[in-house]
């Protein structure tokens, strides 16, 4: 399994997994990368029908039209007693749109402002543009950024 990151031009790329145990000692892991060089930030696991799990994984270009690199289309899967029916890429578009409906504009600022400052568990819903751990005044100037261009 590999996509082009070459056809994903956005600044997020989500990418979706499902998968379910099948065995007695389930072991899932991914990185993508050569040596695992992109850091993701995984969503929690989302109960699906018949033990499918729906696990997603976020990746954010350092800086808007910065590749990410050449080796994105690669990636290290392991897995022992585990299934996997879907493994899908998704271009989710520039940084500042934090509810993802293609535009920046004061709805995305006001996602990022009723979030300011939380840290710990934070995802790119939750307007973590960069996917620090932190949503902060870099993520603020990311979506005033956007939103002028």
């Amino acid at each position: 399994m590999f996509f082009r990151p070459n056809l994903l031009s956005g600044d997020v790329i989500r990418i979706t997994l499902e998968a379910r145990a099948i065995g007695p000692d389930p072991i899932l892991q991914i990185s993508f990368g050569t040596d695992a060089e992109f850091s993701t930030v995984p969503s929690a696991p989302v109960n699906l029908e018949e033990d499918w799990m729906r696990y997603q994984f976020t990746l954010v270009r350092s800086a808007s039209g910065v590749p990410m690199g050449r080796h994105l289309d690669m990636f290290i899967y392991s897995g022992r007693d585990v299934e996997v029916r879907f493994f899908e890429a998704h271009d989710l578009g520039v940084k500042g749109d934090m509810n993802l409906d293609c535009t920046v504009d004061i709805l995305d600022a006001a996602i990022v402002l009723s979030n300011y400052p939380l840290t710990g568990n934070t995802n790119f819903e939750d307007g973590d543009t960069n996917l620090d751990g932190t949503v902060d005044i870099q993520d603020i100037t990311n979506v005033l950024d956007a939103i002028n261009e």
